[in-house]
């Protein structure tokens, strides 16, 4: 045998007996913490100006969390960053959909988030309007009011035809 199969093997046979000592329950402990480690979590708290959509759809979700004696939740750099990507993607592909969000969720979670969720809405106004039709609807009322989500990205970009594309992307982040 080649000293590099010696050494391949050597470190395989390392980590099956690591396992079989600490169990299997342990290793996924330890994978974990090794995410955490490499993650840009602690979220980066970001601050949106005042009178802006993102402040008013933070101000009206903490609002209705505060209403249902829930803890507010706080904007996130990385996560706005991400909001604007898909607003801009779905504006790209005119389309609004879940469907492309699923890279970004998996690098969220990837970086060490426990949960992550999205609203999106086209086509109102202002954020009042997304707001009001997020709240009339089962699935957006419910990952607004879900209480664990702590993070947010917000992002209302508008189009080249004057209308409003709006994306909030939740974090639920556990330390």
């Amino acid at each position: 045998m080649e000293p590099i199969e010696i050494f391949v093997m050597s470190v395989c046979f390392i980590g099956f007996a690591l396992i079989l000592y600490f169990g299997i329950e342990n290793s996924i402990k330890i994978a974990k913490l090794k995410r955490k480690e490499r993650a840009i979590y602690p979220a980066v708290a970001v601050a949106y100006r005042k009178d802006t959509d993102q402040w008013n759809i933070i101000a009206k979700m903490n609002r209705e969390r505060l209403t249902k004696g829930m803890k507010g939740i706080h904007p996130e750099k990385y996560a706005t960053e991400l909001a604007f990507h898909r607003n801009t993607e779905m504006i790209r592909l005119n389309l609004l959909s879940h469907q492309e969000s699923h890279d970004e969720f998996r690098e969220l979670i990837g970086l060490g988030a426990d949960n992550v969720g999205e609203n999106i809405a086209f086509g109102y106004a202002s954020s009042r309007g997304a707001m009001r039709a997020w709240l009339n609807s089962e699935g957006h009322k419910a990952n607004i009011l879900y209480a664990p989500y702590n993070w947010c990205g917000v992002s209302v970009v508008t189009d080249p035809k004057g209308q409003k594309w709006y994306c909030v992307i939740f974090i639920e982040e556990n330390d």
